[in-house]
């Protein structure tokens, strides 16, 4: 009969096992804090069986501060906020001046209030959605912005761009026709329209201080019409997905109504039959094929299912708090076929009735 394992193995050999069976980071550090014995072993535990790649976390706003939970762990488990500077306090609140805030180490970076007018002047705008290059400590850091004029309403959306650090928006253009997305991709700002074509802003920078440069280019579609039927389209996303483009349109049966479905485009390079002018074009997929979509206007990601069993294909959007009759609440997963809202999500979630829920990005 074999001589008995000494306790301290018995449990290096159990939390190993459980660890297995928690993909959830959050989760793996919370076994720390079950007593001191595993948190002495985890500590021993070296490498950690790896985790998955941690997919979105959603962000519900509260006037106590945010809560997270995690799909991972069900949708309805409830985390703490990645550090106690997510607390908003109350002189930042009550300056409503732009800044970009690090939900994990609590610094704050401010960001233009104002863009540039005719003769010198400035006017405030109210950025509606933003994207950055790279990440905002970067020097080569550009961000571009869809925003709009206050009083808000009272223009049409603008695009304006800026080097992080600079005070004011660096560019700006008149949209001409409303701008849906805005992508960073392969070196250039991919910017939607409601007509699903695409411009390409690529920042340069030049002279010594180092002046931000944007150069347009209109990227050559070769429309072929898009029918949505009675449809009514509440959004259109660009997202990233195995090395192409996608654009990912959101459905309504009418003004005012919630999201009733989703169809998916890919952008292909194409000939133009008879004329031979090369260009792209939107082609529908007819499945996701494997995919989990994770869309919201400038932070749109793409998941594989196969990287996490227990979940199927789907299309998971937050409310975007415009075209809807009930403000921040027109959240879910989208499935087909056939094709079904699932409005339990975020499940286990008190909605604000102020702020619409984010992405929490890993």
């Amino acid at each position: 009969m074999a001589a008995p394992r000494p306790w301290k193995d018995l449990l290096r050999a159990a939390l190993r096992a459980i660890i297995r069976h928690v993909p959830c980071e959050a989760d793996r550090l919370g076994l720390g804090a079950v007593c001191f014995s595993w948190r002495l072993a985890l500590a021993r535990l070296a490498p950690l069986p790896p985790a998955p790649r941690q997919l979105p976390w959603v962000l519900c706003p509260s006037p106590l501060g945010p809560t997270f939970s995690c799909l991972l762990c069900g949708g309805g488990a409830a985390h703490p906020p990645p550090s106690t500077a997510t607390r908003p306090r109350r002189e930042r609140a009550a300056s409503a001046r732009h800044e970009i805030l690090n939900l994990r180490s609590g610094k704050r970076l401010p960001i233009p209030d104002d863009f540039p007018m005719r003769l010198g002047k400035r006017a405030p705008m109210v950025i509606c959605a933003a994207t950055l290059s790279h990440p905002p400590d970067n020097p080569r850091c550009v961000a571009a912005a869809i925003v709009e004029m206050l009083p808000v309403g009272t223009d049409s959306p603008l695009l304006t761009f800026w080097r992080m650090g600079h005070p004011v928006g660096a560019k700006v253009t008149r949209s001409g026709n409303e701008r849906e997305d805005i992508i960073h991709r392969e070196g250039a700002f991919l910017v939607l329209s409601r007509a699903e074509t695409l411009l390409a802003y690529t920042p340069r920078f030049h002279g010594f201080k180092g002046d931000l440069l944007i150069g347009c280019d209109v990227v050559p579609f070769l429309r072929g019409g898009r029918d949505y039927g009675d449809h009514r389209v509440h959004g259109r996303y660009l997202v990233e997905s195995r090395g192409e483009l996608l654009m990912v349109g959101r459905l309504a049966p009418r003004p005012l109504a919630p999201t009733s479905a989703f169809r998916v485009f890919q952008m292909e390079r194409t000939r133009a039959l008879g004329s031979g002018n090369v260009g792209y074009t939107w082609r529908e997929l007819p499945a996701l094929d494997g995919r989990m979509l994770f869309v919201q206007r400038v932070c749109s990601r793409s998941y594989e299912v196969s990287d996490y069993p227990g979940f199927e294909d789907g299309v998971y959007f937050l409310d975007d708090g415009v075209d809807v009759c009930d403000p921040c609440f027109d959240n879910g997963k989208w499935s087909a076929p056939p094709s079904h809202v699932d409005r339990r999500f975020p499940p286990g979630q008190v909605l604000s009735v102020y702020r619409s829920p984010v992405w929490f990005l890993p």
